[in-house]
């Protein structure tokens, strides 16, 4: 039996095909969220069937690791000369980026709540708390379940998470664009948590985090937003819905929360808009390309996904 033989032009279209996928950001810088995914269903398998409290216990650092840090590091050890400190965004915040950090904490908590109470108020259980509806997991008082609550649900997902889907994944796509950037690192990760009735508020929120990135050019302030965002729903956002439950209003919700959020919203934009501005003032350039037009977004949009 004769194996085919591509054609001249054949082998002409593949070639071009092959440059059109590997300009811009490396085409596998996706497979590091597919990892994570794999590593997410398989610790849904043992979620699903393992019955010691103890091992189930271990489970979630350990998954954070398999999860996140894991593909991280191989993808950055196999293409270790294409990434620094400054194009991971790993730089400590200055005092400038107080106002922002304050404005983007409070926006992010009071969207977030928002979205989840409008969209999905009757739907949640906000007494039980879990990665990713895996490894569930109650506030029961005392001091070392708490720490292990702060650590494992709020610390450690928001330091994994951020680096993966906002260091990396972002560092990669902004070779095409920053639009491009936000929208596939937003996606991916919304398609982590593997759940459709909040698909998109996982996709705002990567969304905001990447933004906040951008506009302070450090990875640590949305790691920081996460974590305050993660802690305040498992101290805070219970008590929240129970007042939207108790009071059986959304008109009176709706009052006190969307201007407060509106107000909070006009202030993180206000302040990031003077960053950007001291950013000209200085001289200081992007690492991405700008002032694409919007069929060029479009393009790196298309490439991406394909």
């Amino acid at each position: 039996m004769s194996v085919p033989q591509l054609s001249q032009a054949d082998a002409l279209h593949m070639k071009r095909f092959l440059k059109y996928l590997h300009r811009g950001p490396c085409p596998y810088v996706a497979y590091t969220a597919l990892a994570g995914y794999i590593f997410l269903i398989i610790a849904r398998i043992i979620d699903a069937t393992c019955s010691n409290v103890k091992v189930l216990r271990a489970m979630p650092p350990l998954f954070s690791i398999l999860v996140f840090l894991l593909p991280l590091g191989v993808y950055i050890a196999v293409y270790r000369k294409s990434f620094s400190r400054e194009s991971l965004c790993i730089k400590l915040p200055s005092l400038s980026h107080i106002p922002i950090a304050l404005s983007a904490a409070l926006t992010f908590i009071l969207g977030g709540t928002l979205v989840t109470i409008l969209l999905y108020g009757s739907e949640i259980n906000a007494s039980a708390f879990s990665l990713y509806e895996t490894f569930p997991t109650q506030l029961q008082g005392g001091f070392g379940n708490n720490l292990y609550l702060v650590l494992v649900y709020a610390l450690l997902p928001s330091v994994c998470e951020e680096m993966v889907y906002r260091a990396l994944l972002c560092s990669e796509y902004q070779k095409s664009s920053v639009l491009c950037a936000v929208i596939a690192s937003s996606l991916l990760f919304g398609m982590l948590h593997f759940d459709m009735r909040f698909l998109l508020l996982y996709v705002l929120s990567g969304a905001f985090l990447a933004i906040t990135m951008y506009a302070t050019k450090t990875v640590i302030v949305p790691m920081l937003l996460h974590f305050i965002y993660n802690l305040f729903c498992i101290y805070v956002r219970p008590y929240v819905i129970s007042f939207y439950v108790n009071t059986a209003s959304r008109a009176l919700f709706i009052m006190i929360s969307v201007p407060l959020f509106l107000l909070c919203a006009a202030l993180f934009c206000l302040f990031a808009g003077r960053q950007y501005s001291k950013y000209a003032e200085n001289g200081t350039s992007p690492s991405y390309p700008t002032a694409l037009s919007a069929a060029q977004n479009l393009e790196a949009i298309v490439q991406t996904f394909v």
